[in-house]
Parts: structure tokens; sequence; C-alpha cells
């Protein structure tokens, strides 16, 4: 299997920034059945933060772009959902590297 590159997470990173907009409105009314009906909002946010981030990390192993994300959802998200996602991007950075 072929390793993932920092270079493919930067464009599904870029990606993330133009795909949780589009569907925002489906996502929150998913989350209006379960919850308060902002997570596609909440998102959209977080996720159109990234890219002027990544614009400055030209470079950055994988570690340092899933750090970045981390701390971007955080800074510019409210709710559980986002604090999960953002989690989940904190504890990738802290893998150990496979050999």
């Amino acid at each position: 299997m072929d390793a993932i590159t920092s270079a493919q997470i930067e464009r599904w990173l870029r990606s993330c920034a133009t795909v949780f907009p589009a569907h925002k409105d489906e996502l929150n009314d998913l989350d209006s059945a379960i919850g308060d009906g902002d997570h596609g909002a909440n998102m959209a946010r977080g996720f159109t933060a990234i890219p002027p981030k990544l614009d400055a990390l030209a470079g950055q192993e994988i570690d340092g772009l899933f750090r970045t994300t981390a701390t971007t959802l955080i800074s510019q998200v409210g709710g559980r959902a986002a604090r999960s996602t953002a989690l989940s991007f904190s504890r990738r950075q802290r893998r150990p590297r496979a050999s």
C-alpha cells in the first residue's frame, strides 16, 4: 500500500473547505433531528478557515497539517461535534509513524 503524502492531505483539507459549505444546509437538517441544527454551519465555518492557514504551511509534514487543522477547528467552531472532530485530528498527529 502506498503511503499518504502531506500534499494529499492538504488537497483533502482544501476540498473539505468547499464540500462542507456546499452541504451546510443538508448537515443542518440532519442535525436538527437530533440536536440544535447547526452542525453544517459549524463545519463550514471551521473548514473554510483552514485553507489560509495551509497557505502558510507549505511543505509541512502531515502532523503539522493535522495540528493546525485541530487548533483552527477549536478556535473557529463551537459545539461538541466540532470539538470531537478537532480531537480526531489532534490524536492523529500524535500516532507513531509506521516503519
